[in-house]
């Protein structure tokens, strides 16, 4: 699958803008709208203050967030980039 588009900070990439909005159509609240910008990383790694202490309950909005994606018809995998960065990628 290539990967065209990739918004934010890396995170994700989307095969098109249409695929992003598709995408953009399924999230639930501020931090799964910035998942799907690209600017949240899904081990959570990108969380800070008192977001970090939960943790655990960010990475389950943003694997939530992918499944409504999936049951929508869209194809969700995860490729690695440079040192490691995991990178969500998203095509319809």
């Amino acid at each position: 699958m290539a990967s065209t588009y990739a918004p934010g900070n890396g995170w994700i990439e989307y095969d098109n803008e249409a695929t992003q909005e598709a995408a953009l159509k399924h999230t639930r609240g501020c931090y799964q709208v910035s998942a799907a910008n690209g600017y949240e990383a899904i081990s959570g790694s990108t969380l800070a203050g008192n977001a970090r202490k939960y943790g655990g309950r960010y990475i389950r909005s943003y694997l939530a967030w992918l499944h409504r994606c999936k049951d929508a018809g869209l194809r969700v995998s995860e490729r690695t980039g440079k040192h490691g960065k995991r990178i969500i990628v998203i095509a319809s």
